[in-house]
């Protein structure tokens, strides 16, 4: 493109002053925790501010982006401590830096406006402004999860341009939608997390729109849809109808959707369907998604997917078919968690395009050998966790794919060390725990340990000291968890956590080295490790806790239980501001209680022990303290050591003891109902969260049966 000026030879204009007053103004009204708007200061050029967009030829505010800086925190499935810690810290992360306040009117001064992104705001309830519908130009708004309650005002209905809209995870309760009619342009409509049950009118609406092809109605409480006299979803293709309440009968009186070939995402996740998976979807032959997963049908792939020759995703619940193969076109095949039985059929390995291949949590079992993966060379992510698979391969096989995840928990790999991994160099999540090896850590694993962002060894018989290098490693994982817990690793750790001056002083992590047999002195080299957020150390080291550990400030949780730890317990652990779970059972330590805890300490309680803010459980049993507790600790005043109690003059103890023990009962059991059916009756009401529940439930199971599987 060729920019002329005959003026200035510059076709740039900057900002209009009277556009960078109302960004001024807006701002003021605006909270920022984020400082994210800390450039709308001055006289400056406002197409330079930051989420200011411009024309380069009007100067003119096209775009205006106010997102969360944490724009998306995801979802967690994970059941263990470490994957839940760092979910809810991101959760939190993103509510501290939502932009809260209200939106100025001046809003309106930026008449050329043509994008608008206020997602993962906090606007604490209020209405959407009534002022947005003045925005003539508008093409392009999003107010995902901006916290915005009461009602969408019908003045939406004047953004004749709106191409694109996303009011999703805004969870308020819609009737009507007869100004959608108004948006004669619209391509994009996002309703998601919004309580739809009664809105009657939002098909026959959305189906006078003549150039509408997304449709996103995920978790919106509904049940059916009304029979439409005439269709014109010909142009649709993404529909998204998951997490609601439909039964087999969509596919009769949802025709609407399912008889254009035009369709190229589907996802009917989560609902009530049952029986067979219905053979009208063989005629979206234009389909690259279909989810089908978390329902009830019980019949076996259909053989017409094979004619879905664009087919890249497939997420559903049935047995393998032999002819999976002939789905050629596909890239992504999910089947986690399908109650999948039986063997996984040889013909996998024509998938030549598959890049991600996830069949985890089923009931597979059989062999696996280099035939399933001959021609997998596009495959970049593999997981067949807790299945009764064996993996049988040539200990000289190198793979015809480079993996970057590999998840293969449960599965027998073992007794030796899998060799093929030395080929696979771009991996980076790798977790074989639980897979019967038995066997030491070659040195060509050791030196490659710095590329894992998350390394799971732990459950396995494991044996060896960790090599001593000619000069110090990163072996740590940087970004991730590191977990060789359950295995018969002896020796010292030094080499493991030891850096030198060079490397990253930045790297956070979650080591996991109990139950093993490491033994000697705790290495005292911690202070390169500032951002480590768990520490679990439970062995048979012995010697005294090292000083260093007070640099540890980000620390969360600390396990020394079961070593040998003697002398003292350091100041310096004051520093751990942030430390939630301390445990040093089982250990050695004597001495007065400095400013911190411990066991079979004498003296007294120091009165400052208030001050550990975030100590959610604190055990001073079997010590030997005396004095008072002190007054600022976070426990109720106790009466003094010889306190006198007060003798019962009207003689009716007998008495109050049978009104007190009823009393108790009667609490107990209110208690119960009251407590459970709390419980219940949220996992009853919310959909979303009895699916996370589901899971954590499956994670613990999983974990149990790992647990006694690895006893006998």
């Amino acid at each position: 493109m060729v920019n002329l000026s005959f003026c200035t030879g510059n076709s740039y204009v900057g900002c209009i002053d009277s556009e960078r007053e109302a960004l001024i103004k807006l701002k003021q009204d605006l909270i920022d925790p984020s400082t994210s708007l800390a450039s709308w200061v001055g006289d400056g050029d406002c197409c330079k501010w930051a989420g200011v967009v411009c024309s380069d030829l009007t100067g003119h505010v096209l775009q205006l982006s106010l997102r969360n800086p944490i724009d998306s925190i995801g979802s967690s499935t994970e059941t263990d401590l470490i994957s839940l810690t760092r979910f809810f810290s991101s959760y939190e992360a993103h509510d501290r830096l939502m932009l809260g306040g209200k939106i100025n009117p001046s809003l309106v001064d930026l008449k050329h406006l043509i994008q608008l992104d206020l997602s993962g705001s906090n606007f604490q309830g209020i209405q959407i402004p009534k002022c947005l519908g003045s925005l003539k130009n508008l093409r392009y708004l999003n107010l995902t999860a901006a916290r915005i309650a009461e009602k969408i005002p019908h003045q939406l209905g004047n953004l004749s341009n709106l191409q694109y809209l996303d009011l999703s995870d805004i969870k308020l309760h819609v009737d009507r939608f007869s100004w959608l009619s108004g948006l004669s342009l619209l391509e994009h409509l996002d309703l998601s997390q919004m309580n739809l049950s009664k809105a009657s009118d939002l098909l026959p609406v959305t189906n006078s729109l003549p150039s509408f092809k997304v449709l996103k109605l995920s978790e919106c409480e509904l049940h059916q849809f009304a029979p439409l006299s005439s269709v014109n979803f010909s142009s649709l293709i993404a529909l998204d109808l998951s997490g609601n309440y439909f039964d087999s009968s969509l596919f009769q009186f949802g025709s609407c959707f399912f008889g254009h070939h035009r369709l190229v995402f589907l996802k009917l996740s989560a609902n009530e369907f049952h029986g067979q998976i219905p053979i009208g979807l063989g005629n979206l032959t234009s389909l690259r998604y279909l989810d089908l997963s978390h329902n009830y049908f019980n019949s076996a792939i259909p053989g017409w997917l094979s004619k879905l020759n664009d087919l890249e995703f497939l997420s559903l619940r049935s047995p393998l078919p032999p002819a999976l193969g002939e789905l050629s076109s596909m890239t992504n095949l999910d089947l986690f968690s399908n109650t999948l039985n039986g063997a996984i059929p040889m013909s996998l390995g024509q998938l030549s395009h598959l890049k991600h291949l996830d069949l985890s949590h089923n009931r597979l079992n059989g062999s696996i050998s280099e035939i399933h993966f001959v021609n997998l060379t596009k495959l970049t992510s593999f997981s067949i966790s807790e299945n009764s698979l064996i993996l049988q391969v040539n200990p000289n096989w190198v793979p015809p794919f480079q993996l970057d995840t590999l998840h293969l928990r449960s599965c027998h790999l073992g007794p030796h060390f899998p060799s093929w991994l030395h080929s696979q160099k771009h991996l980076s999540v790798l977790d074989i725990s639980n897979t019967r090896i038995s066997d030491t850590i070659p040195r060509w694993f050791w030196n490659s340990i710095s590329q894992y962002e998350s390394l799971n060894l732990s459950s396995n018989q494991i044996y060896g000291e960790i090599p001593n290098f000619d000069r110090p490693l990163p072996l740590v994982p940087s970004h991730g968890v590191l977990d060789l817990s359950n295995n018969a690793l002896s020796g010292s750790i030094f080499h493991l956590i030891f850096k030198g001056e060079n490397e990253l002083h930045n790297n956070y992590g979650y080591p996991k080295l109990s139950k093993n047999y490491f033994s000697g002195d705790i290495p005292d080299c911690w202070m390169n490790w500032p951002n480590l957020v768990v520490l679990n150390l439970g062995n048979n080291f012995s010697g005294s806790l090292p000083i260093s550990i007070g640099n540890l400030s980000s620390l969360q949780l600390l396990n020394l239980r079961n070593n040998r730890m003697v002398g003292i317990i350091p100041v310096s652990i004051q520093n751990c501001s942030n430390l939630n779970v301390l445990d040093m059972g089982e250990n050695v330590f004597v001495g007065d209680i400095p400013t911190w805890m411990g066991e079979r300490l004498s003296g007294k309680i120091p009165e400052n022990i208030g001050n550990m803010g975030s100590i959610e459980s604190l055990d001073f049993s079997m010590n030997q303290f005396s004095g008072k507790v002190p007054q600022k600790a976070p426990l109720p005043n106790c009466p003094e050591k010889n306190a006198v109690v007060p003798e019962d003059r009207n003689e009716n103890g007998n008495e109050d003891e049978d009104e007190v023990n009823w009393l108790l009962y009667a609490s107990m059991a209110l208690g119960f109902v009251l407590g459970f059916w709390c419980f219940m009756g949220l996992l009853l009401i919310n959909r979303r969260w009895r699916y996370k529940y589901c899971y954590f439930l499956d994670g613990c199971v999983d974990r149990f049966r790992c647990s006694v599987r690895k006893c006998y």
